[in-house]
């Protein structure tokens, strides 16, 4: 991993994976988007669900509260939009994320299910 200012981060490819880096803490895992001329999108994973607008969104947020019923997720991306010029990126290099994948797989968890 290693950190980086917004300049280094814009000119970073989409598909890159990082999380904001606030002195000593790490904000969600994150997808780079398209970077755009004073913006750039990012998506976060496992944040949205599969529904048409914000209210449905809550209300399905809690029937699966109540219920304990799945819903599947949606892969969206959004914009950044704070314009914090002085934000630092930690960045997942090639290494972390080989790394990250083989530990998933070898819990086991997923095979099967």
């Amino acid at each position: 991993m290693r950190i980086v200012n917004l300049e280094e981060f814009r000119k970073l490819p989409e598909g890159v994976l990082f999380m904001e880096y606030h002195s000593t803490a790490f904000g969600p895992l994150t997808i780079k988007g398209e970077t755009w001329e004073s913006d750039y999108l990012e998506c976060i994973p496992f944040r949205d669900l599969d529904t048409q607008d914000s209210k449905e969104y809550y209300e399905v947020l809690k029937h699966m509260e109540e219920t304990g019923e799945p819903r599947p997720i949606e892969i969206s991306y959004s914009r950044e939009g704070l314009f914090e010029k002085d934000k630092k990126y930690a960045i997942i290099e090639k290494g972390d994320y080989d790394k990250f994948l083989n530990h998933i797989q070898d819990l086991g968890y997923y095979e099967g299910n």
